[in-house]
């Protein structure tokens, strides 16, 4: 997120979206440049940081398992009966 100062300059205030970004490569090169300065001169920022790459690593080490057919039944039956519902109105 970008800000303008009333000075003309510009005050860059990264966010936790701005860092997920970042971790996940979807950040251009100006960004990543404005992050890391950012992480080099602001604790709290790289706390932050570092809890979100920590959380990145335990998800992509979980194991997901698909849902069951009983499951997956009982979501398109309400879905259906939502749609249902909707389309009288």
């Amino acid at each position: 997120m970008f800000t303008t100062a009333p000075r003309s300059q510009m005050i860059q205030t990264i966010t936790p979206c701005d860092l997920l970004r970042h971790i996940y490569g979807e950040t251009s090169e100006a960004e990543n440049s404005a992050i890391l300065h950012a992480l080099n001169t602001d604790w709290d920022l790289r706390e932050t940081y570092r809890s979100l790459l920590i959380t990145k690593d335990i998800l992509s080490q979980t194991s997901l398992r698909s849902p069951s057919r009983t499951s997956l039944k009982v979501i398109m039956d309400y879905s259906s009966q939502t749609e249902e519902t909707l389309e009288l109105h």
